[in-house]
């Protein structure tokens, strides 16, 4: 897909998503799905045909920042998913970003690209929900056995 494209797919998916505002989409390829914020970036001039879709799943907190930062590379490594999904840390805000590779082509209509940042959002979400919740439990079991 190529920028011009790209560009009419969301103009598209601003009226599929109901924004009053699109110029956030439009503009800086930004939008809340699921109450959660999500950035696409496309390049056309590199891989036309790929999307990355990044959804910020939540701040890292400081007392929990060994615990899930290890289990963030250890799901990165044991379920690979081929590079099509990466878990990573932004490190000025400490946001825990889940990045999803997913294809661009000529016939994505803005329906299927809602449907993707749904999923997306949805998935990290629930991903991020399970982490965060058993944090506290992986945190005292890994220092009980480390003593």
């Amino acid at each position: 897909m190529n920028a011009e494209q790209f560009h009419l797919i969301l103009k598209d998916l601003a009226k599929v998503a109901g924004l009053a505002d699109p110029a956030l989409l439009v503009d800086q390829c930004r939008v809340r799905v699921g109450g959660m914020n999500v950035v696409l970036e496309h390049s056309p001039d590199e891989n036309p045909d790929v999307l990355f879709v990044r959804a910020h799943l939540g701040r890292l907190e400081e007392k929990h920042r060994a615990v899930i930062t290890t289990v963030l590379l250890e799901t990165n490594f044991v379920n690979g998913w081929g590079g099509i999904r990466v878990f990573s840390l932004v490190p000025q805000t400490d946001q825990v970003v889940l990045t999803v590779s997913t294809p661009l082509l000529a016939a994505t209509t803005a329906h299927d690209l809602w449907q993707v940042l749904s999923d997306v959002a949805s998935q990290g979400g629930t991903m991020w929900r399970q982490i965060t919740a058993a944090a506290d439990t992986a945190k005292e079991a890994l220092f009980s056995s480390a003593a």
